[in-house]
C-alpha cells in the first residue's frame, strides 16, 4: 500500500510540473488585439504596418496595391460613376467634399474616394487638403511637401513644389494653404486663376477635402472654385433644417451640388432584410 501511495504522489508531482509554464513561448507569435473598427459606411481598410522586427528602410518603387474591403470597392465605384454621370464627360473634375460639423468624416470619404480612383481606376488624381488646420490626415500621408499650392504660386508658380507622392496608391497629395487667411485670398483672388486651369489639365480628377460649414468661411468659397460638390452628412446627426441651409448656402455661393453621401450608417434590421425592402 505504501508503494502505491508514494508513485501516486509521484504522479501528481510530475502532472502538476507540466502545468507551471509561465510566459509565452518564443517561438509562439503573440497577436495584438484588433482597434475597433468605426462605423462609417464608406471606409476603406488600408494596409497595416509591418511589424517593427521588419526592416521598413529600403524605398518601395511604384504605388503599392490597396487592401479595399469589396464591400468599400463597390460604394467608391458607385459614388465614381455618378460623378461621372453628373458631370459628363468635361475635363472638368474638381470635386469638392465637404461636411456641416467638424467629425462627420468627410475627411475620411473624401480621402478613400481619391485612393480608389488613383488605385483601382488608374485615373491622374490629385487629393487637395483644403483645410489648413486638419493636418493629422496631410501627414497620414507621408512627408508632405515643403511648398502650400498658395506659396508655390507666390514663389515663382512651379506648382510641382507643392506636390507629394502616396506610395500606396500612386496619388498625389498637396496642401492649398498654411492659414486661414491666406487660404480665402487664394480661392477668391483671380491671381489663382490660371493655377485651376493647369491642375484640370494635368489631372483628370481633382478632390478637395474642405473645412466643415460650420467652423470656417472656406468651405463655402471652395465652392467657386469645385466643378462639382458633394455634401457629406452624418446619418441620425445632422438634423433636415440643417442640411436644407447648408443646400442653400452651397448653391447661393454658385456651388454645383451633385449630392449628399449619408455617413456613419446604422443598420438596426439586418442587411438581408433591407435588401428585400
Amino acid at each position: 500500500m505504501g508503494k502505491i501511495y508514494q508513485a501516486l504522489l509521484e504522479a501528481e508531482k510530475k502532472r502538476k510540473n507540466l502545468q507551471l509554464v509561465t510566459g509565452v513561448p518564443e517561438a509562439a507569435p503573440v497577436s495584438k488585439p484588433e482597434a475597433s473598427q468605426p462605423e462609417e459606411m464608406p471606409t476603406l481598410s488600408l494596409p497595416r504596418p509591418l511589424p517593427e522586427a521588419v526592416p521598413t528602410a529600403a524605398p518601395v518603387e511604384g504605388p503599392q496595391p490597396l487592401a479595399l474591403e469589396l464591400k468599400a470597392e463597390k460604394e467608391m465605384a458607385t459614388l465614381y460613376q455618378n460623378i461621372e454621370a453628373l458631370m459628363g464627360q468635361s475635363r472638368k473634375k474638381i470635386v469638392q467634399f465637404v461636411g456641416c460639423h467638424p467629425g462627420e468624416g468627410t475627411s475620411t470619404i473624401a480621402r478613400d474616394f481619391a485612393r480608389f480612383s488613383a488605385a483601382r481606376l488608374g485615373k491622374r488624381v490629385l487629393f487637395v487638403e483644403g483645410d489648413p488646420d486638419n493636418r493629422i490626415p496631410l501627414l497620414a500621408w507621408g512627408n508632405p511637401a515643403g511648398y502650400s499650392l498658395e506659396e508655390a504660386v507666390q514663389n515663382g508658380g512651379k506648382i510641382e513644389r507643392a506636390f507629394f507622392q502616396d506610395r500606396r496608391s500612386g496619388l498625389t497629395v498637396s496642401l492649398a494653404a498654411r492659414e486661414e487667411r491666406t487660404l480665402l485670398h487664394f480661392l477668391e483672388s483671380e491671381v489663382y486663376d490660371p493655377l485651376w486651369e493647369r491642375l484640370r489639365e494635368q489631372f483628370e480628377l481633382v478632390v478637395v477635402d474642405s473645412p466643415p460649414l460650420s467652423a470656417s468661411a472656406a468651405g463655402l468659397t471652395f465652392c467657386r472654385r469645385a466643378d462639382g460638390v458633394i455634401l457629406v452628412l452624418e446619418a441620425e446627426r445632422t438634423r433636415g433644417p440643417v442640411a436644407e441651409k447648408a443646400k442653400e448656402q452651397i448653391q447661393q455661393n454658385g456651388g454645383n451640388l451633385l449630392g449628399v453621401v449619408f455617413n456613419k450608417r446604422k443598420f438596426y434590421i439586418p442587411k438581408s432584410i433591407y435588401k428585400r425592402l
